[in-house]
């Protein structure tokens, strides 16, 4: 695989290479919010963008996207009224110019989800797709959240990108899917790129700033909210084209609504004590006779020939027969006469004569 200038992210942030679809994998150590805002934003930049907001108000995510009064955005509304209890909710509003709101009133209804937001992204040639969360999704219908995360991927390409996001530590109570691979190995079928979002390990303030690169500040707290580190690591998983997979690691520092990429070094792993082998007991120990020999005995066997080795070797080895001229015997060869006995019963006669042919 050809290697790019770069870090795995930092491509995946600019979209500098091909990757048609990317989820995130956080948890409640480690939020994935800030990097999914800052994908929307340098997305926003130069293509309209389709949202889907199930956990995060619209205007929430608006004012998290750097320049997202410019952007060119399709938000469907999903965190104000899934279940449509609130008739003030309007269904369908104008944010700003240049962008729509589409209240989601039935969460269940997942056709008519896919329905709406498949037209809003067959309308644009280029455009990313957001899921702030597939939670909610999941909560509501385990089944047809797979469907619907296919569908959307499904649409995806080289100029349709779809980021979600996805909360590792949620259990769904689902008894009929036991038998199916765990839902991250699921999900992580339908995205060409997965990035796990972990907190840095808790390790001294000298060997922090070795692994991610940064210096961390040492602040006094009463609790700490580990959601909030300031800085991560991001385990990347890129499928590419040509079949090969590239595992990377880096490290994230959160500043405000920038997001600094470095290369993550990791702990070298300590030299395990290699463990020594026991010593056999010897069995020759403590005998009142000896079974071993000596360098003499040794030599002395080993230039000792065994008559057959006389046979097989002949032509090679020198056999002593008296002769000393050193004259050496041809190789041996052997031949098998049979003479047939008196009482050996042999039968002249053709046993098939009778046999009219």
């Amino acid at each position: 695989m050809s290697q790019s200038n770069g870090l795995a992210l930092d491509r995946l942030l600019d979209n500098k290479e091909s990757s048609n679809s990317v989820i995130l994998f956080d948890s409640v150590n480690q939020s994935g919010n800030s990097l999914l805002q800052n994908f929307a934003s340098r997305a926003a930049k130069d293509q309209p963008l389709v949202i889907l907001c199930t956990e995060t108000s619209p205007a929430s995510f608006l004012k998290a996207i750097t320049n997202g009064q410019n952007a060119s955005i399709d938000f469907f509304d999903a965190y104000s009224n899934p279940n449509g209890w609130n008739d003030n909710v309007i269904s369908g509003k104008q944010m700003t110019a240049g962008q729509t709101c589409q209240t989601v009133s039935d969460l269940s209804d997942f056709k008519s989800l896919v329905k709406g937001m498949s037209e809003r992204i067959n309308a644009h040639k280029i455009c990313t797709v957001i899921i702030d969360s597939l939670s909610p999704l999941l909560l509501a219908n385990y089944e047809q959240s797979y469907q619907l995360v296919r569908s959307i991927t499904a649409l995806a390409t080289d100029q349709r990108r779809v980021i979600a996001l996805h909360h590792t530590d949620i259990t769904y109570s689902n008894n009929s899917v036991q038998h199916l691979p765990s839902l991250t190995d699921g999900l992580q079928r339908f995205f060409s790129v997965s990035v796990q979002l972990q907190p840095p390990p808790q390790t001294a303030m000298s060997n922090m700033a070795q692994l991610t690169g940064f210096n961390p500040v040492e602040q006094f707290s009463y609790m700490i909210t580990m959601s909030n580190n300031t800085t991560a690591l991001a385990k990347i998983m890129w499928k590419r084209k040509s079949g090969k997979i590239l595992h990377e690691t880096n490290a994230i520092r959160f500043d405000g609504q920038r997001v600094v990429v470095s290369s993550a070094i990791q702990d070298e792993e300590e030299p395990e004590d290699e463990l020594e082998a026991p010593v056999a007991a010897d069995p020759t120990a403590n005998l009142s006779f000896n079974l071993t020999l000596t360098d003499e005995q040794r030599r002395a066997k080993e230039k000792l020939v065994l008559p057959y080795m006389k046979a097989q070797n002949r032509g090679v080895v020198e056999v002593d027969s008296g002769d000393r001229s050193g004259n050496v015997e041809p190789p041996s060869t052997g031949s098998i006469y049979y003479e047939p006995d008196a009482a050996d019963d042999f039968d002249d006669e053709d046993p098939d004569e009778d046999l009219d042919i």
